[in-house]
């Protein structure tokens, strides 16, 4: 194939494709290490039951700016006695340079994770941090429990051979008690300093598919408390609103995200403004993880950062999921009228609700295709024409100005 050693001009270079196992062979010491599964209790008949999830539990180090002021900075945490009982410890088996680490339920693994922020941000929320992708400063030297910062250094791996900033595995590096992390960080460009940079310290702990599920149940938000804030949300104007919408009931939708079905389990963030609720099982199902290796007994655990709402993108990892007890009840007596196909029901100020009659065009599409288009075998989100394309209801608008 003849080639031109000057490219023509106008011609643009295709975008490489990140590849560590190629691009990054310099930090093959530095791989994460391949999770397995070990005493796995028997809790289902099926695979489904013996899935293992990670998530960010707690942070022995929260968030802390990074100042650009001084060249060493030091970061200091504690870890618990009981606490270091659970750590999961990486092993060499034969051969193979890849560390095997071992973890089961309850296992916990520590990481040192960076977020860039915008100038002047002087507080991180712990909310926004664990939904927030991995930024490092361009340049930065660190080391973890070293007598003299030359032991223990620790490399941060790159979006240019990774595709994406990644955190640093501290797992190995953590004994019980007080841990210091020693940041240096060159004086900086003007370029560089218009963004503020925050470091902490994140626990992993990792749980089985049934445990969450339980958990989530008890983590549940009555339905009396529900129906509380909807009828604030319908209740009359305060004395300071200029312009008010006064609706007669609000709508909220049923159809789970990811399959356009009504939940089994519906369940939201706490952080959560919306009142519609996902599929928890549906959810859990979700959360992407490693491929499954030859010769491996079991599915490596979820990914730690892949726990965003699918509504809102905002924090929903296991011990921030709630219950919404009301949308229980709706479901269970939609169940009892076999009615469960309603895409959206309809609650008044007074928390009664009503199946959300669907929109004219709703019915022909389901007489022209002789099933219900919710039903795609995609996984996408359900179309909002699906369940928001009913009549507007009758609201009256005030207007307190009009003379």
């Amino acid at each position: 194939m003849k080639r031109p050693i000057i490219p023509p001009l106008g011609f643009a270079h295709p975008q490489g494709i990140p590849d560590p196992d190629l691009n990054a062979l310099q930090q093959a010491h530095v791989r994460s290490p391949r999770l397995v599964t070990v005493d796995v209790p028997i809790l289902g008949g099926d695979d489904v039951s013996r899935r293992f999830y990670q998530f960010v539990k707690d942070f022995p180090m929260t968030p802390s700016k990074i100042p650009f002021e001084l060249t060493l900075n030091k970061f200091e945490f504690s870890i618990t006695s009981d606490s270091l009982q659970h750590i999961a410890r990486n092993q060499l088996i034969g051969t193979d340079p890849l560390p095997v680490r071992e973890v089961r339920s309850k296992s916990l693994q520590f990481r040192l994770k960076c977020v860039s922020a915008a100038p002047n941000t002087e507080a991180f929320p712990i909310s926004s941090w664990v939904v927030s992708d991995t930024v490092w400063p361009e340049m930065i030297f660190m080391t973890i429990n070293s007598n003299d910062y030359s032991q223990n250094v620790l490399e941060v791996r790159r979006k240019l051979h990774h595709g994406k900033d990644l955190p640093i595995d501290l797992t190995n590096y953590i004994r019980a008690g007080k841990n210091e992390i020693i940041v240096s960080i060159p004086r900086m460009t003007t370029e560089i300093k218009k963004r503020e940079y925050f470091i902490a310290v994140e626990e992993i702990e990792i749980l089985q598919h049934n445990e969450i599920i339980d958990m989530c149940k008890e983590q549940s938000i009555p339905a009396a408390k529900v129906v509380e804030e909807i009828q604030k949300k319908l209740s009359g104007p305060t004395e300071d609103d200029d312009l008010i919408i006064v609706a007669s009931d609000l709508s909220i939708d049923l159809t789970d995200p990811f399959t356009a079905r009504i939940f089994e389990i519906p369940v939201r963030g706490k952080n959560c403004l919306h009142r519609e609720c996902f599929d928890l099982e549906t959810f859990l199902l979700t959360r992407g993880s490693k491929l499954k290796r030859t010769g491996q007994p079991s599915r490596q655990p979820s990914m730690v950062d892949v726990w965003k709402c699918p509504l809102c993108s905002l924090d929903a990892r296991p011990y921030n999921l709630q219950c919404d007890q009301f949308l229980v009840s709706v479901r269970e007596e939609l169940q009892k009228q076999d009615n469960l196909d309603v895409k959206a029901i309809l609650v008044t100020a007074d928390g009664t609700w009503r199946p959300k009659p669907e929109s004219q065009s709703s019915h022909k599409r389901k007489s022209t295709t002789g099933e219900d288009d919710g039903d795609s075998v995609d996984g996408g989100r359900p179309s909002k024409k699906s369940t928001n394309g009913c009549k507007a209801t009758m609201v009256e608008i005030i207007d307190l100005d009009d003379d």
